[in-house]
């Protein structure tokens, strides 16, 4: 009996991954391919709840990132300005499953970026790229690589 518990917890765990990686034009506020050339190294974006006067906020914000004056990759908060963090946005066009076209993604916000991994040397958003390239293993790995390709080389020939 337990180990039934056990393997329905961990079959539910993988069901909600597939289910992440089959939406991840959902979950990726942005394009995977967009670039925010302001913003190369930029670390990862910070939730917070707290404001700098010790002010709780319901819905959670980050503070805009700025690059350090005369340092190329080190950057730090201006906590002058609150950018609250929005859920069920607008955002670029993507096909949900691979088939609906939609634009409607799970968070983001306004008139700034979200770097919940941060950005790479060409300031590509982490999370998106991550988000579709286990997309892709998966979908890979879960069907077999001969299957996709056995068609392919049948053509060829």
């Amino acid at each position: 009996m337990i180990r039934r518990r056990k393997l329905a917890k961990w079959l539910a765990v993988l069901v909600a991954l597939h289910g992440v990686i089959a939406c991840a034009g959902f979950v990726a506020p942005y394009d995977p391919v967009a670039q925010d050339r302001q913003h190369p190294y930029a670390p990862p974006s910070k939730l917070h709840f707290l404001d700098k006067q010790g002010r709780v906020h319901m819905r959670p914000f980050l503070y805009p990132l700025r690059m350090r004056e005369g340092l190329f990759n080190q950057y730090e908060e201006d906590t002058a300005r609150t950018i609250p963090l929005k859920f069920f946005v607008d955002g670029s066009r993507y096909k949900l499953l691979g088939l609906v076209p939609s634009r409607l993604h799970l968070f983001g916000v306004d008139d700034a970026r979200v770097y919940l991994l941060g950005s790479d040397a060409m300031a590509a958003i982490n999370l998106q790229g991550s988000s579709m390239a286990v997309r892709f293993r998966s979908w890979l790995v879960g069907s077999g690589p001969e299957s996709h390709f056995s068609s392919a080389s049948a053509s060829v020939r």
